[in-house]
């Protein structure tokens, strides 16, 4: 059955893929800075909503307070604005 080898198939590429995908996730620290960015550290890559890779880095920060003119970037404006955040996770906000 051609259909249920390439499902198999699948199956297995998705699960190289997959442990590929935790051994570099078990490298990658994020850090909330309190009103400030999150701080990705190791080795991942970014992309945009229009599709737009960016370079990977070892550390980049990430705008919080959706001020930043170098978005998806933090350029500090947080700072200057007076960005306040929730310093936990919310449970009731949760998106269902």
């Amino acid at each position: 059955m051609v259909h249920g080898y390439l499902l198999h198939q699948r199956f297995i590429l998705a699960v190289a893929v997959d442990r590929a995908y935790s051994r570099h996730m078990s490298e990658v620290m994020i850090d909330v800075i309190r009103n400030g960015p999150l701080i990705v550290k190791g080795p991942v890559k970014l992309k945009d909503a229009e599709g737009n890779v960016y370079p990977e880095q070892p550390r980049m920060a990430l705008c919080r307070c959706g001020a930043s003119t170098e978005k998806p970037f933090c350029d500090g404006t947080h700072s200057k604005i007076g960005f306040r955040a929730a310093e936990r996770a919310v449970p009731e906000s949760a998106e269902g």
